[in-house]
């Protein structure tokens, strides 16, 4: 789910499980039938629309793009220039930092299933992902 994201089918997905149709919800977020179509069928989407989607549809539309990024961003800083190392380093940075251990329990389920498949150890899990150590075995212990 986290490694290719079509908003549009994940709006229309949460229409669906709230029991709303397209026709009863376009007008909730002023837009004509035939833009909200196309913003269904769309891929992607503007940030603040989705912000508004969020807000209408109660749902954090916003997390499947951070879990993307704690699947598929890359491990560790080797792919940042140095000038984003350094201004990382001097902690002066005018967006907010966010600590990387937002962990849903989708996340949390994939993590495991691959350490279950034997596709990574978990020495390698801590590693790519920066989990501590004692909360992937907590996590095994309680799931696996």
């Amino acid at each position: 789910m986290y490694k290719s994201i079509h908003i549009g089918n994940l709006i229309s997905d949460r229409l669906e499980e709230i029991g709303m149709t397209p026709e009863m919800f376009a007008p909730k977020i002023n837009l004509d039938m035939d833009t909200f179509e196309k913003l269904l069928s769309s891929p992607s989407i503007d940030a603040s629309l989705l912000l508004i989607l969020s807000k209408r549809l109660r749902y954090d539309f916003f997390r499947i793009y951070s879990n993307h990024l704690l699947l598929f961003s890359p491990p560790d800083n080797r792919f940042m220039n140095i000038q984003e190392k350094g201004s990382l380093q001097k902690n002066n940075n005018k967006l907010p930092e966010f600590r990387k251990n937002t962990y849903t329990p989708e996340i949390i389920m994939h993590l495991l299933q691959k350490v279950k498949n034997g596709e990574m150890l978990p020495a390698e899990i801590i590693h790519r992902y920066h989990i501590p150590k004692t909360t992937l075995y907590r996590w095994i212990r309680k799931y696996l």
